[in-house]
């Protein structure tokens, strides 16, 4: 319509409608969905943690089991050295009458095995490098002794097992991970979904011919379903 032509427009006017709805009370459904987002926040955090405690137990493993097969190998490098040289002498003696060739095949037999053996423990130094490498990212090098850790050790099982209830992260993840459950069925049986609402409304008329006037209405309610 033509604002300026109020003869042709004698009821033009312009209107304004604003609408509000606000929650009032949801019987701590609202409450129970937050408790249980942040159960399972807590519940993934404490699962982190235990991916790394878990990475860092198989990289303290791996360090241990590589310090014993190195020390082990020291070890038997120097039997098989020993075993060398007792061979050579009882060759010697043989060769000279004073030993009988079965002792020097006890004598190589033995010497045969501690060599089996070494080939053993290498292999199995070998996979434990690896696996440190693979866990550590980096080579193990030259290692030190381990610190003592009896101190810190529990003193009985059932303390051990109540550092375990109390301080375990896969255990505690798990436990979060009930409450979540828990909070959702909460959500779910709680009052069947109802709700308390309020409602506003707001209308403004402002009419633009004739006699210039503005007609406001504001209404509200309260809806429960």
């Amino acid at each position: 319509f033509d604002l300026n032509d109020r003869e042709a427009n004698a009821e033009a006017r312009v209107d304004g409608t604003v609408r509000l709805r606000q929650m009032l009370f949801d019987f701590n459904a609202t409450r129970d969905q937050i408790l249980s987002s942040v159960a399972e926040s807590d519940a993934t955090r404490l699962r982190a943690i235990g991916v790394t405690e878990d990475i860092a137990l198989r990289t303290t493993q791996a360090y241990l089991r590589i310090f014993q097969q190195r020390q082990l190998l020291a070890l038997i490098d120097r039997n098989i050295a020993e075993h060398q040289r007792l061979l050579e002498i009882v060759e010697l003696n043989e060769a000279d009458g004073n030993s009988t060739m079965a002792d020097v095949n006890r004598v190589a037999a033995r010497l045969s095995e501690v060599r089996s053996a070494r080939t053993d423990l290498a292999a199995d130094l070998d996979a434990a490098e690896d696996a440190f490498q693979r866990l550590a990212r980096t080579e193990p090098g030259r290692l030190q002794p381990p610190a003592p850790v009896i101190a810190q050790l529990a003193p009985s099982a059932d303390d051990a097992i109540d550092r375990a209830l109390s301080g375990n992260p896969q255990l505690l993840s798990l436990a979060y991970n009930v409450r979540a459950l828990q909070h959702q069925l909460d959500v779910v049986n709680g009052h069947g979904g109802a709700r308390f609402d309020l409602e506003l409304e707001a209308t403004s008329k402002t009419y633009i011919s004739g006699e210039p006037r503005t007609e406001n209405d504001v209404r509200g309610m309260v809806e429960f379903y």
